[in-house]
C-alpha cells in the first residue's frame, strides 16, 4: 500500500490522471490524501468528482474553502462565479451525491506522525484542541442544521481565538483557520486578507508556520491553499503541496513511504 499526498487539484483533472498514471496508483491498494480544494477554476470539475466518489475509501481528502463554498452554492446560500467554472458539475446528475460525500470528510487528517489540514495548523492550538475544533465543525457540516452552519461560516471576525468564543464565532475561527489561514499578527490573530508571496508580506505579518510551537515540530504538517509559495516554506516538518497548477505551474505529489515527490504542469 502507498499513500499519495497531493495539493490542490482545483477541477485540474488531466494532471492529476498523468500524476496517478506516472506512479501506477493502484485503487485496490493505494490511498489518494488531497489536501483539499479538489473543485473549482480548473477545467473539469465533474470528471475530479466522479474520480473521488468511484475511488471511496481509497480517497481520503480534507476540506478547503473551496469545497466548503461549492457546499453553500449547491445549498442556495452563494451563487457561483463565472471563472469558478463549476456549472457542469453543478448541473450533473452527481451533485447530490458529491456534496453528500464532501460533508462526510473531514477538515483534519491526524495519521501517525502526520497532520494534514488545507489552510495549516493554527498554532495556538495543540493538536488536542485542533482535532476537537475540527470535529466539531465537521459534525456541524453533517447535521441536518448544516445549511444553516454553511451560512454562518463566511466573515473574516473573530481573528483572535479564545475559549470564551460563542459557538457560531468558535465555527467560523476553526473553519477560517484551518481552510483561509495564511499570515498570522504576533498575537496570533488571523490576518484573512493578506494573500502575497511573503516576500512582500508587511513586517507585522508573518506566515502561520513561522509561529509552530514545539509540539508542532513532532509532527510533518502538509497543507495546500498557499500557491504562492510554490511548495517552500523553509521548515523541514512543514510540507506545502500546493504549487499552483491551476495557475499554470506543477501539480505536486509526495509519496510518503519514500518521501518521492512527483510533478507534472
Amino acid at each position: 500500500m502507498a499513500q499519495y499526498f497531493v495539493g490542490d487539484i482545483q477541477g485540474c483533472y488531466q494532471p492529476l490522471m498523468r500524476l496517478l498514471d506516472h506512479v501506477n496508483f493502484d485503487p485496490a491498494v493505494d490511498i489518494l490524501y488531497p489536501v483539499g480544494d479538489l473543485v473549482a477554476r480548473g477545467d473539469d470539475s465533474l470528471a475530479v468528482a466522479k474520480l473521488m466518489l468511484s475511488l471511496g475509501q481509497q480517497a481520503q481528502p480534507v476540506l478547503g474553502n473551496h469545497d466548503l463554498h461549492l457546499m453553500a452554492i449547491h445549498s442556495g446560500l452563494r451563487h457561483a462565479k463565472k471563472n469558478d467554472k463549476l456549472a457542469k458539475l453543478l448541473e450533473s446528475e452527481i451533485i447530490d451525491s458529491y456534496v453528500n460525500w464532501l460533508r462526510e470528510q473531514p477538515l483534519v487528517k491526524h495519521i501517525d506522525d502526520i497532520v494534514m489540514v488545507h489552510a495549516g495548523w493554527y498554532p495556538g492550538w495543540h493538536l488536542d484542541t485542533l482535532l476537537k475544533r475540527s470535529k466539531k465543525a465537521s459534525k456541524k457540516l453533517q447535521s441536518k442544521e448544516y445549511v444553516s452552519w454553511l451560512s454562518c461560516m463566511y466573515g473574516n471576525e473573530p481573528s483572535e481565538y479564545h475559549t470564551g468564543l460563542d459557538d457560531i464565532d468558535m465555527f467560523r475561527f476553526t473553519i477560517n483557520a484551518c481552510t483561509r489561514m495564511r499570515y498570522l499578527k504576533p498575537d496570533l490573530s488571523l490576518d484573512l486578507t493578506a494573500k502575497m508571496p511573503t516576500d512582500d508580506a508587511p513586517d507585522h505579518l508573518k506566515p502561520w508556520y513561522n509561529f509552530q510551537t514545539l509540539h508542532m515540530k513532532n509532527y510533518h504538517i502538509l497543507f495546500g491553499h498557499w500557491a504562492s509559495l510554490l511548495g517552500v516554506t523553509g521548515i523541514d516538518n512543514v510540507i506545502a503541496l500546493d504549487t499552483g497548477c491551476v495557475w499554470g505551474n506543477n501539480m505536486t505529489m509526495l509519496e510518503w513511504q519514500s518521501k518521492t515527490y512527483y510533478a507534472v504542469k
